[in-house]
């Protein structure tokens, strides 16, 4: 294998060990917890979108252990090549819902933010995944892989269609707004981490509302390690696409290890209790 496929697979492994272990983990801890709390039900939805997306690292594996040649079908290989993009798009997103509700509660002073009923907790995330459904499924279908120049032993080379100033346009307009937003929320958490501190008589590491704000700190240290280095070289690769594919596809192997996050949560390093509500 080239030095680039030995990289990708090892990645990509990591990936799927941990995060199969993590998902495992967390769906224990989930089954414990109090499902109306609506952290709890972001993180099963969380949990479901990072074991849609290990489902399709084997089919990496396997390519990338082949000498690049693809024998699953063309059509699956831009389910499989999509998936990637989807799954760090939806995870970028329920990270945000989920530091959403928590700075609600810091501001509100109110620890306990729930759904009346399992009903409700439910409909909300049926709503979601509809609405991301209708709106990035199809997009991604119907945009990538639509180039007649592709060779149908090859997968995840779709950088042809890049070559469209629409496509340009709306890779552009996407990283932007991702890199913007992590970007403000580091700036306020880092206020919020400030503020607590202030607020702290003696040892900081003591107190439990610190250490609150620490986990939500790590969602924002998980975008910037595992999603920012593609969206950013995305700014490079979009001008120069024959020639960086080969970086591309590691920095986007590294987005994968973000399933790798519920194991950090399930094993609950900044926790002074047993409790199973711990990071919800």
């Amino acid at each position: 294998m080239q030095v680039v496929s030995v990289v990708i697979v090892v990645i990509y492994t990591m990936a799927f060990i941990f995060g199969f272990i993590g998902v495992l983990m967390m769906g224990l801890q989930l089954y414990k917890t109090n499902i109306l709390l609506m952290t709890a039900t972001t993180f099963i939805n969380l949990l479901l979108v990072h074991s849609l997306f290990l489902l399709t690292i084997p089919f990496r594996l396997v390519y990338y252990t082949q000498n690049n040649i693809w024998t699953f079908g063309y059509t699956f290989c831009e389910v499989v090549s999509g998936m990637i993009h989807i799954h760090m798009y939806m995870s970028f997103i329920f990270y945000v819902v989920i530091l959403g509700i928590r700075y609600f509660s810091f501001f509100k002073e109110n620890d306990n933010i729930e759904f009346n009923r399992k009903l409700h907790a439910a409909v909300a995330s049926i709503i979601v995944w509809i609405l991301i459904i209708a709106v990035i499924f199809p997009n991604f279908y119907i945009v990538y892989g639509t180039s007649t120049s592709y060779n149908e032993t090859k997968c995840f080379q779709f950088q042809k269609d890049l070559e469209k100033e629409e496509m340009r346009t709306i890779n552009y307009a996407i990283t932007g707004f991702i890199l913007t937003i992590v970007c403000i929320l580091l700036t306020l958490q880092i206020s919020i981490i400030i503020k607590v501190v202030k607020n702290i008589e003696g040892s900081v590491f003591t107190h439990q509302e610190f250490w609150v704000q620490m986990k939500s700190l790590v969602f924002i240290l998980i975008m910037i390690v595992c999603f920012c280095p593609s969206l950013a070289f995305r700014l490079f690769y979009l001008k120069y696409t024959e020639e960086c594919n080969g970086y591309n596809e590691i920095l986007w192997s590294v987005s994968a290890l973000s399933c790798v996050d519920l194991l950090l949560f399930s094993l609950k390093p900044f926790c002074h209790s047993v409790s199973v509500n711990c990071w919800f």
